[in-house]
């Protein structure tokens, strides 16, 4: 599987909260217009934050969603006003905080076609 590619690397699985990161949020952003270079930007952005565990291009209301650790509420405020509010082009934030964690995982199952 490592000489196919399927393995893109190891990794240790960490207690968030052990490392002081009790936040966890969902954060929706939408941009006004995707006729610039807005949007790219944005990635080349987010690609590079420590916090932001996931950033996907998403169909619905808005065109990303963000999955970002923050240690207190304090923090998260920060990286909203200091990152998110500076990206160009950006119409709208929405966050949802995570109330309890039930489920997280990295881990993803082997199809059963490739198994057999």
């Amino acid at each position: 599987m490592e000489e196919a590619g399927v393995i893109k690397g190891y990794q240790a699985n960490l207690d968030r909260r052990m490392l002081g990161l009790d936040i966890i949020a969902f954060v929706h952003i939408r941009f006004s217009t995707h006729a610039d270079h807005a949007p790219d930007d944005f990635e080349a952005v987010i690609a590079q934050l420590p916090e932001v565990l996931s950033c996907h291009k998403i169909t619905g209301d808005a065109d990303y969603v963000l999955q970002v650790l923050a240690e207190d509420l304090d923090s998260y405020g920060d990286f909203i006003e200091q990152v998110l509010r500076r990206q160009v082009g950006i119409a709208s934030i929405q966050s949802s905080l995570a109330l309890r964690e039930v489920k997280t995982s990295s881990r993803i199952a082997i199809p059963k076609s490739i198994k057999d």
